[in-house]
């Protein structure tokens, strides 16, 4: 009985352990998630400090967000009160389906398009380039691969981005209007 009482005790000490030892492994999985997203912020907010004209910063948005996130991305712009393509990469075509769901996100402010509840027919999601002033224009992400859903994570890091562009949209803007 003293055998089964001491691996009894054993046995619930090495399932504590090995339970430690997975949550430890998570949070560190978790951490690492963390940073990553912090660190590809930091480098997109470092590229766009220094850029003085919208298409370079279209560019250079479309391509953090190709490398982190593995999605094409087009950005429509208001143009004489109507959107216009400013900048789509991957050879992006946007139909007239595409860009009634773009001016809806732009007319609303609310994410439209593929996996939403509005618009969802759409081949990409369009995310509302928003700054307290308002509403700067609209990004549409579509996944490399066709079949391919915008994971959570992917979907935050898109939002952050979108917020990034519009931000550095509306200080372009400013600083054109100032050298005028």
């Amino acid at each position: 009985t003293e055998y089964l009482i001491t691996f009894a005790a054993f046995l619930i000490v090495g399932v504590v352990i090995s339970l430690l030892v997975v949550r430890a492994k998570d949070y560190a999985m978790a951490a690492q998630r963390r940073e990553d997203y912090t660190s590809t912020l930091y480098a997109l907010s470092l590229d766009l400090a220094s850029v003085n004209d919208t298409k370079v910063a279209l560019e250079t948005v479309s391509g953090h967000i190709m490398r982190s996130c593995n999605c094409r991305s087009a950005y429509l712009l208001p143009k004489r009160n109507q959107l216009s393509v400013a900048y789509a990469n991957g050879g992006l075509v946007l139909d007239e389906k595409e860009i009634t769901a773009a001016n809806w996100t732009y007319e609303h402010g609310i994410t439209s398009g593929k996996d939403t509840d509005t618009l969802a027919s759409a081949a990409l999601r369009y995310y509302p380039l928003r700054t307290p002033n308002g509403i700067v224009g609209v990004i549409g992400i579509q996944a490399e691969e066709q079949v391919a859903n915008i994971r959570l994570e992917q979907e935050r890091l898109i939002a952050a981005f979108a917020s990034q562009t519009a931000m550095a949209i509306e200080r372009i803007e400013f600083w054109k209007q100032i050298c005028r």
